[in-house]
């Protein structure tokens, strides 16, 4: 679960790591509290944002402009609020983060020289400028090759943030850049990712829970259903998320973009197959494709739950259906019957699927 950079920035706060004064504007009716010269920085969940034009600075003349550039964010749905923060004379940006590394089951430190930029653009084209290291004093010594007092305050600016981490079950704790300044290391902005496993241990972050997804998914997962949005126009329903995630590769692979991701489970009965199509059909779409395999939910069952949900819903839409597993046979006469096509693999689905869109 992804936090706000303001949220991030909180928890530096309480672990005693140097942050830019700001204030949070919170609605159009608050931007009269903005006070120039500033940043002014959308709080959303996705990153780039200078890219995309959310964060602009502005002179102590420019005050109008920033109510007005203020008041232009908030038109975007996926604004959350706006920090104004004190403009803070940097010297030099680097970046640094802490990240969990299933390989070796530990924390590792990644840091770069090449600040304040995207760091995956910097690790394709600069990749010796990407430093790798544990969380030890041996390894952050050997590695960090910077001026003493640099090295002293980032070494323990990286214990402080690996406790952060320990504190609040985070796999990620990101600062890009983080700001050399005359008087010291100031964190100017922040990406935290909280373990969702683990939230029952933090209520401070439970009502943070759902608010990435979109009204479908939200509506998806008060239903039982694992749904994501996607921007395509090929409705995807399969059991299993890995069978699911197969299905989006292999239509991307053919140059197919689906609409969703869709895992409705095991024990897929009728009520829950009438939800996942009362789903997938808000979007425009040109075919449903139903990728199955028959294990805990028997082949037969998901072909009757399947017809049934289709009829009551008056689903218009070009279905395809794979199946295999048990009783598939008798699933594809239950299909026929219903005039819905079945075929033996993926890959002949997929095929269909092609002919129906193009």
């Amino acid at each position: 679960m992804k936090l706000l950079e303001v949220e991030g920035k909180a928890l530096f706060k309480q672990s005693k790591i140097p942050i830019p004064k700001g204030i949070l504007i919170n609605s159009i009716k608050e931007i009269n509290k903005i006070k120039t010269p500033c940043i002014l920085k959308a709080q959303i969940l996705s990153g780039k944002r200078g890219k995309a034009g959310l964060i602009k600075k502005f002179s102590k003349e420019e005050i109008a402009q920033a109510k007005a550039f203020a008041k232009q964010l908030f038109k975007n749905k996926e604004v959350f609020s706006v920090l104004s923060e004190q403009l803070i004379p940097i010297q030099k940006e680097y970046y640094l983060s802490l990240m969990i590394d299933g390989t070796i089951k530990d924390v590792i430190c990644i840091f770069s020289k090449q600040g304040g930029m995207d760091i995956e653009e910097v690790s394709k084209q600069h990749p010796k400028e990407i430093i790798k290291f544990k969380i030890t004093k041996t390894e952050i010594s050997k590695h960090l090759k910077l001026p003493t007092a640099e090295k002293q305050q980032i070494t323990k600016l990286i214990f402080q943030l690996h406790k952060l981490m320990q504190q609040y079950d985070a796999e990620l704790v990101e600062l890009n850049p983080l700001a050399i300044t005359k008087n010291g290391i100031v964190a100017v902005d922040s990406k935290v990712v909280i373990d969702t496993k683990a939230l029952y241990r933090h209520p401070e972050f439970q009502p943070f829970e759902h608010r990435e997804l979109t009204g479908r998914e939200l509506e998806a997962a008060h239903l039982g259903l694992h749904y994501v949005d996607l921007d395509g126009n090929i409705g995807v329903i399969g059991d299993g998320a890995g069978l699911v995630m197969a299905t989006l590769d292999v239509l991307a692979h053919y140059k197919l973009k689906p609409a969703n991701f869709l895992d409705v489970g095991g024990g897929a009965g009728e009520e829950r197959m009438i939800n996942a199509l009362k789903i997938i059909t808000q979007k425009k779409l040109k075919c449903i494709f139903v990728n199955i395999f028959g294990g805990i939910t028997l082949c037969d069952d998901i072909a009757r739950a399947l017809v049934a949900a289709k009829e009551k819903l008056n689903v218009k839409i070009p279905f395809v259906v794979r199946m295999a597993g048990t009783n598939v046979k008798e699933a594809e006469i239950i299909l026929n019957k219903a005039n819905i096509k079945t075929v033996p693999t993926m890959l002949d689905g997929i095929k269909k699927v092609r002919t129906i869109c193009h």
